[in-house]
């Protein structure tokens, strides 16, 4: 039997002193994020232990460069005027007159 949603957590720790952070997540969705950065970059990334329960695979522990932490705002709503509005239209226009 797997973890409940609300276990499945992720966690990103890291301190003042030390230059690398440990990921541990319960998350699948993550373990295959990681997994893969790990494969591509094992210079950066490195996994450091797996949880086990009943043989089935409940969590990961990566570890990694600190620095390659990021916070994003997240998309923000582009208002745009009329004439913004006209001239973005006439843009796509022309691109797809120039695909076919």
């Amino acid at each position: 039997m797997g973890l409940t949603r609300i276990e499945r957590e992720t966690v990103i720790c890291f301190n003042e002193e030390e230059s690398e952070a440990v990921l541990h997540t319960c998350s699948a969705i993550w373990m295959r994020k990681m997994d893969k950065l790990v494969e591509e970059h094992p210079e950066s990334f490195t996994c450091t232990d797996i949880d086990k329960m009943d043989g089935e695979v409940i969590g990961k522990r990566y570890k990694f460069d600190k620095s390659l932490i990021t916070i994003r705002q997240g998309k923000q709503k582009r208002e745009l005027t009329e004439e913004q509005r006209a001239e973005v239209a006439e843009r796509f226009r022309k691109a797809r007159e120039a695909k076919a």
